[in-house]
Parts: structure tokens; C-alpha cells; sequence
């Protein structure tokens, strides 16, 4: 599970304009969020959680590539907002949750307003940049 952070930390570091102290502190906020909420769900597993220097040494040590685009970055994230609930976290990683929530509009926005489509029965119309494309099911 460890690997999907890493992927946040260098993607978020690649497309976006943040202080990586920042982002460190977000992302070790939000496991800690998402490991709280599944031993709520399991409290029969046992889970071991890390304290934030080695939060942070696994994200400037492991070996993952950021994610190529904000799109795969977009699922990450959702992903991630999945596994918390808000009402059994602390104020600071509600916090964090907020500043995450913040990074996806923004990531979906900027995706949102590049692309245009509708789909009307069995065609599909896609819009970029004055040029329009229709997929026709047959």
C-alpha cells in the first residue's frame, strides 16, 4: 500500500506547485486517516503503522515513477478519498482531506474544461480545440 503514496508524493511533486514538505505531511496525514478507518472496519487485523520520519524515507527512498498523466493521478486520488471517512478522523487529517479534495478539483477541472463530449443514443462526440470527432455504434 505504500507504493500508491510514493506515486502521489512524485506525481503531485510533477504537476502540481506545492512545497514538498507540504505534501509529505498531507500524504502521511491521509494513511494514517485511511489506516484508522480500516481498523475501525477490522479490528480483528493487526496493522503496523509508521511514524512520519519513515513515512517520509519510504516516499524519498522507494523506487516509483510518478504517474505519466493528471488523469491516472485524478483515479489515485479518488481512490484515496474512498478509503476515509470523515466522521472517524482527527481534525488534522480532516485537514488534509480538505487540501486533497482542493488538489482533485482543481486536477478535475483542468481535465474537464480540455475536453468536451456528449453522447446522444449511439454516437458519442468528442470536442478538443475546434475539432470535433463522432464515434457511431453500430
Amino acid at each position: 500500500m505504500k507504493g500508491i503514496y510514493v506515486h502521489l508524493y512524485r506525481s503531485l511533486l510533477r504537476f502540481y506547485d506545492m512545497p514538498e514538505n507540504e505534501i509529505k505531511e498531507m500524504l502521511y496525514l491521509l494513511n494514517t486517516a485511511n489506516v484508522d478507518c480500516y481498523g475501525c472496519y477490522h479490528p480483528e487485523r493487526r496493522l503496523i503503522e509508521s511514524g512520519p520520519v519513515t513515512f517520509s524515507m519510504w516516499l524519498d527512498n522507494m523506487d516509483c515513477r510518478p504517474y505519466r498523466t493528471e488523469v491516472q493521478l485524478h483515479k489515485a486520488l479518488m481512490f484515496l478519498k474512498r478509503g476515509v471517512e470523515r466522521d472517524m478522523i482527527i481534525t488534522a487529517q480532516r485537514e488534509a482531506l480538505q487540501t486533497l479534495r482542493c488538489i482533485d478539483f482543481a486536477s478535475s477541472a483542468a481535465t474537464d474544461t480540455t475536453y468536451q463530449y456528449s453522447i446522444k443514443g449511439n454516437t458519442l462526440t468528442f470536442e478538443r480545440g475546434g475539432e470535433t470527432y463522432k464515434l457511431t455504434k453500430d
